[in-house]
Protein backbone atom coordinates (compact mmCIF):
# COMPACT_ATOMS: atom_id res chain seq x y z
CA UNK A 1 0.00 0.00 0.00
CA UNK A 2 1.27 3.35 -1.08
CA UNK A 3 2.13 6.36 1.43
CA UNK A 4 -0.50 8.12 0.16
CA UNK A 5 -3.12 5.46 -0.19
CA UNK A 6 -2.28 4.90 3.80
CA UNK A 7 -2.34 8.73 4.40
CA UNK A 8 -5.96 9.45 3.16
CA UNK A 9 -7.11 6.04 4.91
CA UNK A 10 -5.64 7.62 8.02
CA UNK A 11 -7.29 11.06 7.65
CA UNK A 12 -10.53 9.23 6.37
CA UNK A 13 -10.78 7.09 10.23
CA UNK A 14 -9.88 9.88 11.86
CA UNK A 15 -12.60 11.92 9.91
CA UNK A 16 -15.21 9.40 10.60
CA UNK A 17 -13.94 9.11 14.06
CA UNK A 18 -14.46 12.65 14.49
CA UNK A 19 -17.81 13.10 13.19
CA UNK A 20 -19.27 10.15 15.05
CA UNK A 21 -18.90 12.60 18.40
CA UNK A 22 -21.70 14.47 20.09
CA UNK A 23 -20.80 17.70 19.22
CA UNK A 24 -21.59 19.37 15.76
CA UNK A 25 -18.13 20.81 15.62
CA UNK A 26 -16.33 19.27 12.29
CA UNK A 27 -12.89 19.33 11.55
CA UNK A 28 -11.56 19.47 8.05
CA UNK A 29 -8.09 18.45 6.59
CA UNK A 30 -6.93 20.57 3.82
CA UNK A 31 -4.14 19.21 1.35
CA UNK A 32 -3.24 20.05 -2.40
CA UNK A 33 -0.65 18.33 -4.75
CA UNK A 34 0.62 18.12 -8.41
CA UNK A 35 0.73 14.75 -10.13
CA UNK A 36 3.12 15.08 -12.71
CA UNK A 37 1.95 11.43 -14.10
CA UNK A 38 -1.65 12.40 -14.36
CA UNK A 39 -0.70 16.40 -14.89
CA UNK A 40 -3.24 17.38 -12.65
CA UNK A 41 -3.61 19.61 -9.25
CA UNK A 42 -5.69 18.24 -6.66
CA UNK A 43 -6.70 20.44 -3.96
CA UNK A 44 -8.92 18.38 -0.67
CA UNK A 45 -10.99 19.74 1.85
CA UNK A 46 -11.83 16.87 4.05
CA UNK A 47 -14.72 15.43 4.80
CA UNK A 48 -16.53 18.16 2.19
CA UNK A 49 -15.03 17.25 -1.30
CA UNK A 50 -11.90 18.09 -3.67
CA UNK A 51 -11.55 19.58 -7.52
CA UNK A 52 -8.99 17.99 -9.69
CA UNK A 53 -7.12 20.72 -11.65
CA UNK A 54 -5.82 20.02 -15.13
CA UNK A 55 -2.42 21.22 -15.40
CA UNK A 56 -0.04 22.84 -12.90
CA UNK A 57 -1.23 25.23 -10.29
CA UNK A 58 0.64 27.10 -7.87
CA UNK A 59 -1.02 27.33 -4.24
CA UNK A 60 -0.87 31.23 -2.93
CA UNK A 61 -2.78 32.61 -0.74
CA UNK A 62 -5.96 31.24 1.47
CA UNK A 63 -9.09 33.59 2.68
CA UNK A 64 -10.46 32.27 5.90
CA UNK A 65 -13.65 34.48 6.31
CA UNK A 66 -14.53 32.95 2.67
CA UNK A 67 -12.93 29.90 2.93
CA UNK A 68 -10.82 30.45 -0.78
CA UNK A 69 -8.06 28.81 -1.42
CA UNK A 70 -6.11 31.16 -4.71
CA UNK A 71 -3.95 28.97 -6.75
CA UNK A 72 -2.15 30.35 -10.02
CA UNK A 73 -0.90 29.48 -13.42
CA UNK A 74 0.06 32.07 -16.24
CA UNK A 75 -1.64 34.99 -16.45
CA UNK A 76 -5.03 32.78 -14.44
CA UNK A 77 -5.90 32.99 -11.05
CA UNK A 78 -8.49 30.39 -9.60
CA UNK A 79 -10.13 30.22 -6.27
CA UNK A 80 -11.71 27.24 -4.78
CA UNK A 81 -13.89 27.06 -1.30
CA UNK A 82 -15.23 23.68 -0.36
CA UNK A 83 -17.19 23.66 2.69
CA UNK A 84 -20.21 23.32 4.75
CA UNK A 85 -23.35 24.59 3.15
CA UNK A 86 -25.18 25.61 6.82
CA UNK A 87 -21.83 28.29 6.91
CA UNK A 88 -22.98 30.55 4.25
CA UNK A 89 -24.20 33.56 5.30
CA UNK A 90 -27.56 33.53 3.35
CA UNK A 91 -28.41 30.13 4.18
CA UNK A 92 -30.35 30.36 7.29
CA UNK A 93 -33.13 27.99 6.31
CA UNK A 94 -30.29 25.22 5.72
CA UNK A 95 -30.49 24.54 1.90
CA UNK A 96 -28.85 21.97 0.52
CA UNK A 97 -28.28 20.51 -3.38
CA UNK A 98 -29.86 22.34 -6.28
CA UNK A 99 -32.14 24.81 -4.15
CA UNK A 100 -28.77 25.90 -2.44
CA UNK A 101 -27.22 26.77 -5.74
CA UNK A 102 -30.39 28.56 -6.50
CA UNK A 103 -30.90 30.75 -3.57
CA UNK A 104 -26.55 31.26 -3.64
CA UNK A 105 -26.54 32.78 -7.10
CA UNK A 106 -29.43 34.69 -5.91
CA UNK A 107 -27.89 36.43 -3.35
CA UNK A 108 -24.25 36.46 -4.82
CA UNK A 109 -25.95 38.26 -7.95
CA UNK A 110 -27.54 40.70 -6.12
CA UNK A 111 -24.71 41.68 -4.20
CA UNK A 112 -22.64 41.62 -6.88
CA UNK A 113 -25.29 43.93 -8.76
CA UNK A 114 -26.51 46.39 -5.98
CA UNK A 115 -22.93 46.64 -3.81
CA UNK A 116 -20.31 46.45 -6.13
CA UNK A 117 -22.29 47.97 -9.25
CA UNK A 118 -21.03 44.71 -11.73
CA UNK A 119 -23.10 43.47 -14.39
CA UNK A 120 -23.74 39.75 -13.75
CA UNK A 121 -24.70 37.16 -17.23
CA UNK A 122 -26.12 34.18 -16.11
CA UNK A 123 -23.98 31.29 -18.30
CA UNK A 124 -25.30 28.30 -17.85
CA UNK A 125 -27.83 26.13 -15.04
CA UNK A 126 -27.03 22.76 -15.20
CA UNK A 127 -29.82 20.82 -12.38
CA UNK A 128 -28.60 17.36 -13.36
CA UNK A 129 -24.87 18.05 -11.97
CA UNK A 130 -25.78 21.07 -9.14
CA UNK A 131 -24.39 23.64 -10.38
CA UNK A 132 -24.92 27.57 -11.44
CA UNK A 133 -22.25 29.50 -13.27
CA UNK A 134 -21.94 33.19 -14.38
CA UNK A 135 -19.78 35.95 -15.47
CA UNK A 136 -19.24 39.11 -13.40
CA UNK A 137 -17.86 42.25 -15.21
CA UNK A 138 -17.71 45.50 -15.65
CA UNK A 139 -14.27 47.78 -17.24
CA UNK A 140 -11.29 45.73 -16.30
CA UNK A 141 -13.40 42.82 -14.02
CA UNK A 142 -13.84 39.97 -16.03
CA UNK A 143 -14.69 37.10 -13.68
CA UNK A 144 -16.01 33.09 -14.08
CA UNK A 145 -18.08 32.02 -11.21
CA UNK A 146 -19.28 28.68 -10.67
CA UNK A 147 -21.31 27.40 -7.32
CA UNK A 148 -22.10 23.90 -6.73
CA UNK A 149 -23.52 22.32 -3.80
CA UNK A 150 -22.55 18.80 -2.68
CA UNK A 151 -23.22 15.55 -1.16
CA UNK A 152 -20.84 15.35 1.50
CA UNK A 153 -20.35 12.46 4.88
CA UNK A 154 -19.95 14.80 7.22
CA UNK A 155 -22.63 15.79 10.17
CA UNK A 156 -24.13 19.30 8.64
CA UNK A 157 -26.18 17.75 6.05
CA UNK A 158 -24.63 19.25 2.77
CA UNK A 159 -21.76 21.25 1.41
CA UNK A 160 -20.83 23.22 -1.47
CA UNK A 161 -18.01 24.45 -4.01
CA UNK A 162 -17.17 27.46 -5.36
CA UNK A 163 -14.52 28.60 -8.18
CA UNK A 164 -14.09 31.84 -9.34
CA UNK A 165 -11.74 32.35 -12.48
CA UNK A 166 -9.93 34.91 -13.81
CA UNK A 167 -7.11 35.10 -16.14
CA UNK A 168 -5.63 37.93 -19.40
CA UNK A 169 -5.28 36.57 -22.50
CA UNK A 170 -8.48 34.09 -22.59
CA UNK A 171 -11.46 34.24 -24.37
CA UNK A 172 -14.32 34.30 -22.27
CA UNK A 173 -15.06 30.88 -23.74
CA UNK A 174 -11.84 29.04 -23.05
CA UNK A 175 -12.63 30.41 -19.42
CA UNK A 176 -16.04 28.77 -18.94
CA UNK A 177 -14.54 25.66 -20.20
CA UNK A 178 -11.83 25.59 -17.77
CA UNK A 179 -13.96 26.23 -14.84
CA UNK A 180 -16.44 23.14 -16.29
CA UNK A 181 -13.81 21.40 -16.80
CA UNK A 182 -12.82 21.82 -13.19
CA UNK A 183 -15.96 21.21 -11.62
CA UNK A 184 -17.09 18.28 -13.80
CA UNK A 185 -13.15 16.66 -13.50
CA UNK A 186 -13.15 13.49 -11.70
CA UNK A 187 -9.83 11.40 -10.99
CA UNK A 188 -8.83 9.09 -13.44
Amino acid sequence: MSNTIRVLLFITLLGMFDSCSPSKRITTITSSSYDKNKNITTYIVLPYGSVYIPGKWTETRYNSSSRQQYFKKDSATLSVAIGPAAKIEFNKQGLKGYPLVKGFYEWESQYQVNQLHLQVELLKKDSVTGYYMWRVHSGKVNTFQLFAGVDCNCATGGGYKTLTLTATGMTNEVLANLLETIYLQKLK
